[in-house]
């Protein structure tokens, strides 16, 4: 987990972005691997809306840990409510059904803000630069929201 941060960073970095790595809490979390990623904020202090996209790694542990936090659940709803773009990778994409929150646009359609690869390498990055470019992906804008 810790390369594909890396390289999530190092990719939205070249695009003159200011990543930034939510958390549960503040400090050190730990990867599956044995390493640890430093977090920047948390998801109770640092809404989504602050932010152009949320990118959710790909690890089972660590989505069944994510499933056990209530926030988890408001970061995604709020995330994709306001439109924004929502990249779960691998296992993560099993928190859009956990939450009830929609995979697609009401009529089917795929949500090119709504991103759910295997995996990360350069076409998924590419993917998610595009995606965060659009900024709003206002398909999703609804009243009454869907979640």
């Amino acid at each position: 987990m810790v390369w594909m941060m890396n390289a999530l960073v190092d990719r939205l970095k070249a695009e003159h972005a200011v990543p930034k790595v939510v958390a549960p809490h503040l400090g050190k979390i730990k990867t599956a691997q044995g390493g640890t990623i430093d977090a920047d904020a948390t998801l109770e202090n640092s809404a989504p809306v602050l932010f152009d996209a949320v990118v959710i790694a790909n690890g089972q542990q660590s989505v069944e840990a994510l499933k056990k936090i209530g926030m988890t659940r408001e970061y995604l709803i709020n995330t994709f409510r306001h439109c924004k773009t929502l990249m779960l990778i691998g296992d993560a994409v099993s928190l859009m059904d956990y939450f009830h929150i929609p995979k697609s646009l009401p009529d089917n359609k795929p949500d090119d803000g709504l991103l759910f690869p295997d995996s990360l390498g350069k076409d998924e990055l590419d993917k998610l630069v595009k995606a965060i470019a659009i900024d709003c992906h206002k398909a999703r804008d609804m009243d009454p929201p869907l979640v």
